[in-house]
Parts: structure tokens; C-alpha cells; sequence
């Protein structure tokens, strides 16, 4: 059992972000030529200018469905393709009409239908998306923005390559480092768990999360999902990661887990259930760079955080990793040539080494995801265009990719451009940025999303990124999670953005610096690199309300923000500031207990006093009033210092089946505690006591998965109950142990049995 314990978008300006993934070989440092780096940006090709008509199909898709084969031109322009059909967002100017748009696609046969604010979400077909267009009710059909999510901000590319070092294993439950720091401990011990307080954690997937059940995770029964718009709910890490962290913070929460496919509505949608399931506490470590204003007040994403809040809840963002990855700045073109001038003469900004001494050569085949805004959130006049070049080290840089949408005031049109790309050549990467058209008093942000390293011509201030940047949100920094709690390079620096994305009058963030660098099952051991990030803080922090919650269940949102804020340990210059916020996070010490520790079990009794190699025996004991759960442990010594690593250890029940598979007979030592909802437990019982032989039980043990089809206990069109009988026969002539184990839209614990022979 665990032990009591437990990113992003520009703003005003012009955002350019870049993901490169780190599949597809190696990228190497090379010396780039000085001239090179000072060249003139090339010219791009004369750009086509849209009627009015046209450019209500934004982000390339007037030109993706003229083509042969659209669909393959909607994903090489970024956009997703399901079933042969294109995700789009429909923006209505009336959000009255939103649900008569939404009804006319599902009418003609759009999948996930969603809808937030003025927009609607669905995968699409081609040949409906200019009727779509011309609906009176719609502004604009456009490529939905999506966060790129990293895989951890401690990647990056690097001068050297070579082979990847021993990975340290890991056995047992595994606590976050940073628990001490918190002083989550003596909250524990006083009985304070995150009791009774409901926490939702919104991400792109939760890979395994029905694995770690009573372990890493709250029991099966404490643990909700939910899908949204495309998203896969089993699958990668990142997730999985937060809820880990939470559950070390505050072992006693029930957790709500949502799966959303990268978008703004989908994050409005998931907001709007929890709320629904009396969510008190959301932790988001997510974050665009290329929407919104950056100003804590505007976008569909931001307004669900603001919403949340006032609604009397707490929402914990991550602040991003975008600190050295970041510019930002006023409109110049030296040389008046149209193109940008990033510093000087410079009009290319090229992506470094993670030292930042050299520019990064970057192979084949790698993802590259940039996008530009600027500070025109209503009618934007200014047509700026957003161009990928490579360069390869001899000839003049080239542009490899670009993004010209049309801004010229008409509604429903944005501030952004955006690029998706994957590298056919090797070579060195930059950004440029061209004016086609418009007023030039405009301000600009960069970002790139490649986080480990910085770009050359970088600003750390204002390097937040929404909706960290939501005036609800609690902010989270990242810091290492041991003494000296050095800042992390990568944790993005505030201040926000002034009023529509101005560069100047923002709010102070981040608000709190949570901790990185932590031990996870789902990224491994601190040893090996951990889970680091903003999106590691976050959880920290989320995880520390809902303690303070279950410690002063009167409080109000606003007095458990207080609560943490007035509490954490000045960091940097004296009172809040735009690296560490208020300081570190530390709850200081807890409010006295008023947890009462349920009796000892008794009855402590084992179905089998021996048992053999891949046999199952059943290990039961009478309820105790008041307990919510057993905490079961098997030893192979009296004293249990020698665990078993349980796949399970807690349980809501009075029996498990236990079966350990090993050659080494012994004597296996069981005991059984209770524990209270508030966090306090009895002590165990006496062990009761199961010889092992070590065997097979003289026999092949073989393992085998079957899939049976059926139906169980799926709720029918009318109130009533359908049932599939599932028979098991075991043709052995010993017993076998079965895990059975239901897959639906929802996942039951599985439960196992032993089937006697014959």
C-alpha cells in the first residue's frame, strides 16, 4: 500500500512554438556560420488571397479540400482524421444558434459532436465542410488549436549522443520526494488525507491507471472516468503521472480522471462533469502557446478555469516550461524588407543546444509544431504570415513549411497562424515571420515548444502560458523537490500579459512554486530523471488543497488558497514575484486531529495452511464498525521487514486470494489493519501463518488470457438490468486460480477465484 503521503499559449502577440519529438535519430550540435544566422529570411511564395467566402475556411482548409486526396492534405496540415472524416471547429457569432449548427452536422452523419461557448467541435466530412462554411450562423470553420505536450521538458537535444544508461529499478509503492517539503507527513499523521474532498485531473490519458488500484492510485471504487472529444483514456503516461502525485499528497481523495483530446472545448466539457460529480479541487498541467491573449481573462479554456473558481472551487494550472524557449517584443524590420527582425539584422530564430552555445541540428523525421499570435484579439488587421525554414549548413535557408491564414477584420478570424510538420531533411531549424498586409504597431510572443532547449534569441519574462495565465488559477513553478529547491531552468516566468495581449501591465505569476524532479511509477525513479516539469508542480499543489480541505471543511475556495499561499516559504527576491510566485509550497503544521482509528480485525484465518508456486489461498477476517478499508501485508519473515510487493494491498472487503509464485519455500506471514475514512488505522493483527513449499505444486503452471463476449449489468433503455452468465470449468486435476476482469465504459475491479479441479 502507499504510505499516507502521495504547461501552456502565447499571448498579445505572436507566439511561435516548436514540438520536435525525440524519435527518429539523434540531433546533433554543429557550428552554425554567423552569416547564416544573420541571412535574410528567403521569400516565400506569393500568397493567394481568399474572397471573403474562402476565408471562412481557415487554417489551409479552402485549399485542403480542393485537393485530390483530402484527406491526406488535411493531415499533412495538421489536421486529425477519423473514419474519414475531419476534425474542424464551427464558430458561431450568436451562441444561441451553437445548437442548431451542431444539429445540422449530426443530421448529416458528423461524429463527436461537442459544443463549448461559441463553438462547435466535430470530426467532419470534406465535401460538407464548405456548406458548412456558408451556414448563415457560422464565422469560421477552422483547424482546432491542440496542446503539444512534451515528454518531459528535461529532453532535449544534445551535442553528444551515445548509449542510454542503466535504469534504476524500482519495487514497492513509490512516494514523491517532495512530501517532506510539503510537510504532508504530519497532516497524515493528524489524521488528514484529503478526506471527503473530490479531486479532478484533466489530461491526455492515464496509461494503465486500472493497474494501480490500492497501490499508486485510491481503490478501484474512489477512482472516475471520463472521455472527451478524441481522446483515449488508457493510454500514455503523462496523466497517470498526476494522479500519482495527488495520490502521495492526499491518499484519502476520490479521484476524477478525464481524457480530452487536446482542445479548448474538450477542457470546457470536462470542467462542466466534474462540476456535475461536486469536483472540488481540478488539476490541469496543461497549457497552450498559441491561444488567448495571455491576459487571465479571455479563451474558452481560461474562461472554464474562471468559471470553476467562481463557482467555489480550485482550479491548479501548471505555469509551463517555456522560460528559455520564449520571445517576445514589438514589431521592427530594420531593413525594411517585410520580415522580422528579431535582434538587429537577425531574421531567422534558430533553436539551440540545451547549453545554448550552439544551434541544434536536427534530423529527419522529427515533429515540429510552431504557431504565431499577436496582440489583435477583435478583427485582426494585421496579416502576418508564419514560415519554417531549413538551412543546411551551405546554402541559403529555405522555407519547408508556412502557415498564411488571412486576417483582414472579417469576422470570426484570429490573431494566430500555426504549423505542423514533420522534417523530411536534416538540417538546422528556425522561424521566420513576414508581414503581407496592415498596421505594424503590433507586439509579439515566440514560444518554442521543444522546452529543454532555448531558442537564440530568447526572453524569460512573461514566458506563462495559458491558461496558467487564468486569473482563477492557482500557478504552479517548478522547483527540485530537495534542499536547496533550486528553480527549475525550464519553469516559465511571469509577468502575464496585459489587457488583449499587451506586453506590458500584467498580473504577478506564477502563484506558488510546487516540485519537480519526483519518483513515479508512471516515469520512474528521481534517479533516472523522474517526472519533472511545471506539469509535476501542479499536482503537488492540487494535492495540498485537497489536505487543506479536509483539515478545514468549512473553508471557502478563496480561504484554502489563502491557506496555501500565506503558508509556502518565501522564495527570490522578498514577497511575491514572477519566478516563484509567494515561494515554495509547505502547509505548515496541520489543525489537531479528530480521527478515531477503528478496532483490530479479528478472525484473521487462512483457507489453506500450505500452499505451493502459483497457488491461490484465501486470506479472510471479520468487518470492524467504522473501518473503510483493510490494508493486507504478506512477509516472509515475522518481523515483515522482508514485504511482498502485493499487486493489491488495500481492500474494501473481508477476504482476498493471495498467490505467490516463486522456487524459495519459506513460511508466508499475514496480517490484516483497518482504516478509517480520515485517514487513521488500527494496528494489524497477530499473522497468521502459510507454509510454503516453493513448488509448482508438481505440476506445469501455464497462463492463459481468454476475451468472452456478453453483457453485465449494463443499465437498458428502460430502468431494468441485463445479465450474461459466465461458467468456468477447470479440466485440471489441480486447482487454478482465475482473474476475471470486465471491459466497457467503465472499468469494475477485477476480481479473482480459485476453481478447484474438475
Amino acid at each position: 500500500m502507499k504510505n499516507p503521503h502521495a504547461f501552456r499559449c502565447p499571448w498579445a502577440a505572436f507566439v511561435v512554438t516548436v514540438a520536435v519529438s525525440a524519435a527518429g535519430g539523434s540531433a546533433i550540435a554543429r557550428e552554425l556560420p554567423l552569416a547564416a544566422v544573420q541571412a535574410p529570411a528567403s521569400p516565400a511564395a506569393t500568397k493567394v488571397v481568399l474572397s471573403p467566402a474562402q476565408a471562412r475556411l481557415g487554417t489551409g482548409l479552402a485549399a485542403v479540400i480542393l485537393e485530390p486526396k483530402p484527406l491526406e492534405a488535411a493531415v499533412r496540415n495538421g489536421y486529425r482524421v477519423k473514419d474519414g472524416r475531419i476534425q474542424v471547429h464551427a464558430v458561431v457569432a450568436d451562441p444561441a444558434d451553437v445548437g442548431v449548427v451542431a444539429g445540422w452536422l449530426e443530421e448529416r452523419g458528423a461524429t463527436l459532436v461537442s459544443s463549448a461557448d461559441t463553438t462547435v467541435q466535430a470530426h467532419v466530412a470534406p465535401e460538407l465542410l464548405r456548406s458548412l462554411a456558408e451556414l448563415p450562423a457560422v464565422e469560421m470553420v477552422r483547424r482546432p488549436i491542440y496542446i503539444r505536450e512534451p515528454d518531459s521538458p528535461r529532453d532535449h537535444v544534445t551535442a553528444t549522443a551515445g548509449p542510454v544508461g542503466p535504469v534504476t529499478a524500482m519495487t514497492g509503492p513509490i512516494v514523491s520526494e517532495a512530501l517532506p517539503a510539503i510537510n504532508a507527513p504530519a497532516w497524515h499523521a493528524a489524521g488528514w488525507t484529503g478526506q471527503n474532498v473530490k479531486v479532478g485531473v484533466i489530461d491526455s490519458g492515464f496509461g494503465n491507471y486500472d493497474q494501480l488500484y490500492g497501490t499508486e492510485l485510491p481503490v478501484a471504487g474512489k477512482v472516475h472516468t471520463a472521455v472527451f472529444g478524441d481522446a483515449q483514456l488508457n493510454s500514455g503516461k503523462h496523466g497517470l503521472g498526476c494522479a500519482e502525485v495527488i495520490t502521495d499528497v492526499a491518499p484519502g481523495v476520490e479521484l476524477y480522471l478525464a481524457a480530452y483530446g487536446g482542445t479548448d472545448v474538450d477542457i470546457a466539457n470536462a470542467k462542466a462533469w466534474m462540476v456535475t460529480n461536486g469536483v472540488k479541487v481540478v488539476s490541469m498541467s496543461q497549457g497552450w502557446l498559441s491561444w488567448g491573449p495571455g491576459d487571465g481573462s479571455i479563451g474558452t479554456a481560461t474562461g472554464a478555469v474562471n468559471s470553476f473558481v467562481s463557482g467555489g472551487g480550485v482550479w491548479v494550472n501548471s505555469a509551463g516550461n517555456s522560460r528559455l524557449a520564449h520571445w517576445q517584443g514589438a514589431w521592427r524590420d530594420d531593413n525594411s524588407n517585410g520580415y522580422l527582425n528579431f535582434d538587429g539584422t537577425y531574421e531567422i530564430n534558430y533553436v539551440k543546444t540545451s547549453d545554448g552555445s550552439n544551434t541544434v541540428w536536427i534530423d529527419a523525421g522529427k515533429d515540429v509544431y510552431a504557431a504565431l499570435v499577436w496582440n489583435q484579439w477583435t478583427s485582426p488587421a494585421t496579416d502576418l504570415d508564419f514560415y519554417l525554414y531549413r538551412y543546411d549548413g551551405t546554402n541559403t535557408p529555405t522555407v519547408v513549411a508556412s502557415s498564411e491564414d488571412q486576417q483582414s477584420g472579417q469576422a470570426g478570424q484570429l490573431p494566430t497562424e500555426d504549423i505542423s510538420f514533420t522534417t523530411t531533411e536534416a538540417g538546422y531549424y528556425g522561424f521566420g515571420i513576414k508581414l503581407y498586409s496592415g498596421p505594424t504597431n503590433i507586439q509579439m510572443e515566440f514560444f518554442n515548444r521543444f522546452d529543454g532547449n532555448p531558442l537564440w534569441f530568447n526572453v524569460q519574462d512573461g514566458s506563462i502560458t495559458p491558461p496558467g495565465d487564468a486569473t482563477g488559477a492557482i500557478t504552479a513553478a517548478a522547483l527540485d523537490a530537495l534542499t536547496p529547491f533550486t528553480i527549475e531552468s525550464y519553469s516559465s516566468k511571469g509577468p502575464n500579459n496585459g489587457a488583449g495581449g499587451a506586453l506590458s501591465g500584467g498580473a504577478i505569476k506564477p502563484d506558488i512554486a510546487g516540485y519537480a524532479v519526483v519518483s513515479t511509477s508512471a516515469y520512474g525513479p528521481r534517479a533516472d530523471g523522474g517526472f519533472s516539469g511545471t506539469s509535476a508542480a501542479c499536482p503537488h499543489v492540487a494535492g495540498a488543497a485537497a489536505l487543506a480541505w479536509s483539515g478545514y471543511p468549512t473553508y471557502t475556495n478563496a480561504q484554502v488558497r489563502t491557506l496555501l499561499e500565506s503558508r509556502a516559504i518565501d522564495m527570490g527576491t522578498g514577497g511575491k514575484d514572477n519566478d516563484y510566485g509567494v515561494g515554495r509550497l509547505n502547509l505548515g503544521n496541520p489543525p489537531a486531529g479528530s480521527c478515531t482509528a477503528p478496532g483490530v480485525p479479528t478472525g484473521l484465518a487462512s483457507s489453506r495452511t500450505t500452499t505451493c508456486s502459483g497457488q491461490a489461498y484465501t486470506v479472510s477476517w471479520n468487518a470492524v464498525t467504522g473501518a473503510a478499508t483493510y490494508t493486507l501485508e504478506v512477509a516472509t519473515d515475522p518481523a515483515f521487514t522482508n514485504k511482498l510487493n502485493l499487486s493489491q494491498s488495500v481492500f474494501t472487503g473481508t477476504s482476498v486470494n493471495v498467490t505467490v509464485n516463486s522456487n524459495t519455500p519459506g513460511t508466508l506471514y499475514n496480517h490484516v489493519r483497518a482504516n478509517a475514512s480520515c485517514g487513521a488505522s488500527s494496528a494489524y493483527t497477530s499473522a497468521v501463518q502459510v507454509a510454503f513449499t516453493g513448488s509448482n505444486c508438481g505440476g506445469t503452471t501455464y497462463t492463459k488470457t481468454y476475451y468472452v463476449s456478453g453483457i453485465a449489468r449494463t443499465p437498458g433503455v428502460v430502468p431494468a438490468y441485463w445479465y450474461s452468465d459466465l461458467g468456468i470449468l477447470n479440466h485440471g486435476t489441480g486447482s487454478a486460480q482465475v482473474q476475471v476482469r470486465f471491459f466497457g465504459n467503465s472499468t469494475p475491479a477485477p476480481f479473482t477465484a480459485t476453481i478447484v479441479a474438475g
